[in-house]
């Protein structure tokens, strides 16, 4: 959600991609975006990532004795990234120009 709300950021900024004037920052954004869908891609690659989602949940809760707060969320991503391909080509829709 933190990327997908930064790239929304930078997009509604209008700002200028030239390796070549601003590097550190066009840098920064394509490592963003190359990270970004590499952790995505490599989510939809396991198989129990409901069951892997769950135990991270209850190990929270029996350290912390309450449920991590952003646990819904969570799950509802994995569910969203079941196609990733699909899903990302919708998240960086909007950014190209």
């Amino acid at each position: 959600d933190h990327v997908y709300e930064l790239l929304n950021t930078i997009d509604a900024s209008q700002c200028f991609f030239n390796i070549s004037i601003n590097f550190d920052f066009t840098k920064s954004y394509l490592d963003l975006i190359v990270t970004y869908t590499s952790v995505i891609i490599m989510l939809s690659r396991l198989d129990d990532k409901k069951v892997l989602v769950s135990m991270y949940n209850c190990a929270y809760e029996m350290t912390k004795a309450t449920c991590e707060s952003s646990y819904p969320r969570l799950s509802q991503m994995f569910i969203e990234y079941e196609q990733p391909w699909k899903k990302l080509s919708e998240d960086f829709g909007p950014h190209m120009r």
